[in-house]
This record gives structure tokens, sequence and C-alpha cells, in this order.
């Protein structure tokens, strides 16, 4: 029986309530993938603006300054290693979120209103404010309403449920990402990074050194900048990504794959309805078509150009191919620009090809 821990005492309805250190345990982490084995902080059922900061320490530091709006008191309790900040929202009220986000703006990245049930619209920065320091191999979760932000880590295990809109600063070193919910999620720095994103919500990710990226659901991914790229996606979500060093996609899903710039391999299997749309590449291709997508490739030189087609998508190459290898045996059409090297060719379904010298 989970044991509600009296430790926030509130001072005023604005004023700021009292610290509670809490202790957290040790022990692996078995219900889901996660980078660390350290202590989770969850926020559950709350509709609040939350300012996490991850630093040298043991345990974890909650404070929580109430605002204008009349919402229930935020309780802590103590499930195993885990430190529940609950609202208790669902119990007696509704949540509709009415928001108007500007996530550039770093000093104040959420505006807009929220709707609560049995309380009214309330401005966002009406809402209570928390502020959570954590040890640096915390897991982070979000199970509610929240507006937040996390300070630079050295690395970060980040999990959404919920509906939340948040931001997080540089992580040197590895950065976990679980998205099952319909927030959003900013990234401005990380070293490598996995992320699954199975709900409806949109990942924005600045610079990563890596990314392992897995969609199962509607929500999109993008990336402006980053080293090697392994994308899976057997969702209707959408991947964009601008400047990537080398990038391998497996495609099972609906969801459309858009790439700037490539400077390296490009490794593709495409088994879905996904079309895929390269603005430039500079290496070598491997495409494996057996679904109804189609890729287009505009510029670029590719020192190898191999394709495998069994379904009905087409491949179109705007740039320079070196050798060329095509084994076709369905009914997609192949276009190539100009090939300087030799060129194989096996073409047995209802597809057409040319290729220029």
């Amino acid at each position: 029986m989970r044991n509600r821990v009296k430790s926030l005492w509130q001072f005023g309805a604005a004023g700021l309530v009292s610290a509670v250190a809490l202790t957290a345990a040790t022990g692996a982490l078995a219900q889901m993938r996660l980078l660390s084995d350290g202590p989770q902080v969850e926020f559950k059922d709350m509709v609040a603006r939350v300012v996490v900061t991850p630093e040298e320490r043991s345990d974890v530091d909650i404070r929580v300054r109430y605002g204008k709006a009349k919402v229930p008191t935020l309780m802590v309790s103590k499930r195993g290693q885990t430190t529940v900040l609950n609202g208790h929202l669902s119990k007696s009220r509704g949540v509709n979120l009415n928001l108007r986000i500007n996530l550039d703006d770093s000093a104040n990245p959420m505006r807009g209103s929220v709707f609560v049930s049995g309380v009214g619209q309330v401005d966002i920065n009406e809402l209570p404010l928390v502020f959570v320091r954590v040890p640096q191999n915390a897991v982070v979760k979000d199970s509610a309403y929240v507006f937040g932000q996390v300070g630079p880590a050295k690395s970060l295990d980040f999990i959404l449920n919920g509906s939340g809109n948040w931001k997080l600063a540089p992580v040197a070193g590895p950065l976990n990402i679980i998205d099952a919910g319909s927030g959003n999620i900013r990234v401005t720095q990380a070293g490598d990074a996995i992320i699954d994103n199975l709900g409806s919500g949109t990942i924005a990710i600045d610079t990563v050194r890596s990314l392992k990226l897995t969609v199962s659901g509607s929500g999109n991914v993008s990336a402006q900048n980053a080293a090697d790229v392994d994308i899976k996606n057997q969702g209707s979500g959408d991947v964009s990504l601008g400047t990537v060093r080398s990038l391998k996609a497996g495609l099972n899903g609906s969801g459309d794959l858009s790439v700037q710039h490539i400077g390296g391999n490009f490794s593709l299997v495409n088994n879905g309805a996904s079309d895929v749309n390269i603005g430039r590449l500079l290496g070598a291709a491997a495409l494996d078509m057996s679904g109804s997508g189609d890729v287009n490739i505009e510029d670029g030189h590719a020192n190898n150009f191999v394709i495998r087609g069994s379904g009905s998508g087409d491949v179109s190459f705007g740039g320079v191919a070196g050798s060329v290898n095509i084994d076709n045996n369905g009914s997609g059409d192949v276009s190539i620009v100009k090939a300087t090297g030799p060129v194989q060719s096996r073409m047995v379904g209802s597809g057409e090809m040319h290729i220029g010298n």
C-alpha cells in the first residue's frame, strides 16, 4: 500500500512550499528499457509548470510555489524507488487543454491556457510552479499535464505518458526518450539518443550525435543535425531530418521520411507505403523496395547505387551514380539521370528503367 509522505507545507496561496528531500532507493528497472537504474520521479494526475534540475546529489528534492489557480494541492508519495507528485485531478475533475506554445522562447516556452473542470480557464503562468532537484542518473516520468523544462544533464531517461510540453536542455551523454503520450518534446542537444515514439506527440531535436529512432505511433519526429541515424518506422508518423552523416531506415508503415542532406551512405528497406524524399546524397545507396512507397533523391553523387525491387514504388535519382546494379521484378519505375560506371540490370516486372550517361 502506498504511503502518503506528508512533506509539503503550504505557506500561502502564492507562497513557497517547503522542501522535501527524499532519499531514493537503488535497484534494477525491469518495467521498460532504461539507461539508468537510478531513482525515478513521476508527475501524475496534475496540471502544473515544472522545472527539473539534475545535479550531483543522491536524493530528490521537491518545492512547490502555488499560483493563482485553485487547483488541488499536490501530494508527494513514495512507491519503491519512485517519488510521485500527484494532483489527483482524475478523481474529481477533467482536464481540457487549450494551448498556444512558443518553444523558441526559452524564458517562457509555453504560452496559453488550460481549462480544468470545476476550476475554469487558467493561464499557464498561474499554475503551480514545481522545482525538482534530482540526481544525475534520475528517471523523469510525466503521466500528467505538465509544462516542463529539464536542465543540463550528464545523461537522461525521459518518459512521457501524458500530454505535457517539455523542453530538454543539452544532455552531454546518452539520452533515452519513451513517448507514449500526446505531448510535445523539444531536445536542444544530446549525445547518443535512443527514442521510441509510440504516441501522437511531436519530438523535435536540434542536434544529436547519433540517433536510434523507432516510430510506432502517429507522432512526428524531426532532427536538424545528426551523425549516424538508424530509423525503424512502423507507424504513421513522419520523420524529418536535416543534415546527417549516414542513414539506415526500415519503413513498414505509412509515415514519410524526408532528409535534406546525407553526407555518407544511405540504406533503405521500404516494405510499407512511406514516401522518401532526399535533397542531396553523397554516398552509396542500397535500396530494397517491396512496398508501394516512392523514393526521390533530388541530387548528389552515389559511387554505388543498388536497387532490389518487388513492389510498386518508383525510384528517382537526379544526381550522378557510379556503378549501378538493379534487380526489379515489381511494377515500380527506376530513373537515374546519369551513370558513369558499369550498369547491371534485371527488369522482370512491369516497371520501366531509364538511365542516362
